[in-house]
């Protein structure tokens, strides 16, 4: 019994923990879909540019939450918007029509 306990809390835990470390549930990475918007053409040197600004805020964002060793609720949430709003840009930027 005690065994059958101890195995469902540590499979929740790293279930939530999963969930949490990992925002981006698309199935494509963003840097695997800024690399398909330049192959395809339909990301142009500068909107690659500042796509690629983008992700390095995220890293540095991720690096300042983590700082202390752990991360908040408020930290995560705040990850998950910006990765959300890099995620939109991407979109946006390869559907505006223009092509390189």
């Amino acid at each position: 019994m005690k065994r059958l306990t101890l195995l469902s809390l540590t499979l929740a835990a790293l279930t939530a923990f999963s969930s949490l470390a990992s925002a981006d549930t698309s199935g494509w990475s963003p840097n695997t879909r800024v690399r398909h918007g330049v192959r395809s053409g339909q990301l142009t040197r500068a909107e690659t540019m500042r796509l690629r600004m983008g992700r390095l805020q995220i890293r540095r964002l991720e690096r300042m939450a983590w700082a202390d060793g752990r991360l908040t609720r408020r930290e995560a949430l705040m990850l998950q918007r910006a990765k959300q709003a890099q995620s939109r840009a991407i979109f946006r930027l390869k559907h505006n029509g223009r092509y390189a």
